[in-house]
C-alpha cells in the first residue's frame, strides 16, 4: 500500500494567484502560527477551505500553502485530503510557490465511476489529472514530491510526459513493476493489504465498511517507528474517511488498477522508457521496503539516469515521522 501524498513545486512563483483566478470556489490554504513547527503541526495542519478544478474526468482539489510545497492526499490509506495538509515548514520558508491537490479518489477530490479494467484509477490517469491541473494554472513544467502511492503517481507522471517534470523526489517505495516482481512468501505477509484491497468488489469495501477503525489503527500503529506521529484527532480524520463508502470504493479499485493496469504499463516501459530528470529517493530504515530490498536505490537506478538517495531512521511515514530531515533532504534536492 502506498501512502499518500504527492507534492508539486512549480517553476515559477505565480501559481497562488493562479490558483484563485483560475479554480472554482473557495482557496485552501494553512493557516499560519506565530509558534515553530512541530512533528504534530504537520498532522494538525489546519485549513481554511478548499477549491475545485475540473479535469476531464474528475474535480482535483487545489491547496495553496503559502509560498511552498503542499502535500496532496496522502494516497494510501489512511490518509486524507484536509487532514494531511503537512507544509513542510522550511520549504515553506524558502520554496516558490506551489499548489498541491488531493489525488483522485481521496478527500474532497472526484470520485469517476470505474470501468472493469480499472483505467479510471490507474497512476496513467491519475498523473494525467495532475497535468491538467498544474496546466490551467499556468505551468508548462514542474518539480514533483511524493510518498506511497503519490510517488508512485510521480515517477508514472514523469515516464509520460518527460518534458513536464523537471525534478523528481519519491519515499518509500520502488516501482510497482518490481513490487510484484520480486513479490515472495516475506511480501505476501507483510504487504497483504495490497491484496486485500486488490480482491474483487465488493468484498474489502464491505469488510472495511464494517470496522474501519481497525484497519486505520492497524496502519498507524504499526507502520511508524515513531508511535506519536499521528494524534487522536488525525485518526478520527482518517476513520472518517474509511467510513465513506465512495472513498474505499475509489481506494480499492485503484489497488485492483495496480495490479493490473500499472503493472502492464511499468513492464511496458522496463528498458524501453527512463526518467530523464535529477531523481531523489528517500527510503525508511525501518519500514518494509528496507527489509524486502537489499538496495532500492539500485532498483531505482534501473529507472532513472540521475538518481541519489539514502535512508531515513524512521518506518514508513517518513514525512510526518522526521518532517526536519525531509525539509533539509527536499531543500538540498529542490533548490
Amino acid at each position: 500500500m502506498d501512502s499518500h501524498r504527492f507534492w508539486n513545486m512549480t517553476e515559477t512563483t505565480s501559481a497562488v494567484s493562479s490558483i484563485a483566478q483560475s479554480s472554482r470556489g473557495q482557496l485552501l490554504r494553512p493557516r499560519h502560527s506565530r509558534h515553530p513547527p512541530t512533528r504534530h503541526s504537520w498532522s494538525r495542519a489546519r485549513v481554511q477551505c478548499a477549491s475545485s478544478i475540473r479535469c476531464t474526468m474528475n474535480n482535483s482539489v487545489a491547496l495553496e500553502t503559502g509560498s511552498s510545497i503542499g502535500t496532496v492526499t496522502p494516497v494510501r490509506p489512511p490518509q486524507s485530503g484536509r487532514s494531511s495538509l503537512r507544509p513542510i515548514p522550511a520549504v515553506i520558508r524558502h520554496g516558490p510557490a506551489s499548489p498541491g491537490r488531493s489525488l483522485r479518489g481521496w478527500g474532497d477530490s472526484g470520485k469517476p465511476p470505474s470501468t472493469a479494467d480499472h483505467e479510471p484509477y490507474s497512476m496513467r490517469s491519475i498523473a494525467r489529472d495532475q497535468v491538467e491541473v498544474m496546466r490551467s494554472l499556468g505551468h508548462e513544467r514542474f518539480r514533483l514530491v511524493g510518498h506511497d502511492r503519490g510517488a508512485r503517481c510521480a515517477y508514472r507522471l514523469a515516464l509520460d510526459e518527460p518534458d513536464v517534470v523537471t525534478r523528481l523526489a519519491v519515499m518509500d517505495v520502488v516501482p510497482i513493476g518490481d513490487v510484484y516482481d520480486r513479490a515472495d512468501r516475506t511480501f505476501s505477509l507483510s504487504y497483504w493489504v495490497w491484496s486485500f484491497l486488490a480482491a474483487p468488489a465488493p468484498v474489502p469495501e464491505r469488510f472495511i465498511a464494517a470496522a474501519p477503525t481497525v484497519l486505520v489503527d492497524f496502519m498507524l500503529d504499526t507502520w511508524p517507528e515513531v508511535k506519536d506521529a499521528f494524534p487522536p484527532e488525525v485518526r478520527a480524520a482518517y476513520v472518517k474517511q474509511f467510513s465513506d463508502p465512495a472513498t474505499v470504493h475509489a481506494i480499492c479499485e485503484e489497488f485492483r488498477a495496480a495490479a493490473t493496469l500499472d503493472y502492464q504499463q511499468d513492464e511496458a516501459d522496463r528498458g524501453n522508457r527512463r526518467i530523464t530528470c535529477p531523481v531523489l529517493f528517500l527510503w525508511s530504515r525501518h519500514g518494509q521496503v528496507a527489509k524486502l530490498y537489499d538496495d532500492p536505490l539500485a532498483i531505482w537506478r534501473e529507472w532513472a539516469d540521475d538518481v541519489r538517495g539514502e535512508p531515513v531512521p524512521v518506518g514508513h511515514f517518513i514525512p510526518e515521522e522526521a518532517p526536519d530531515e525531509t525539509s533539509r533532504q527536499l531543500l538540498a534536492f529542490l533548490s
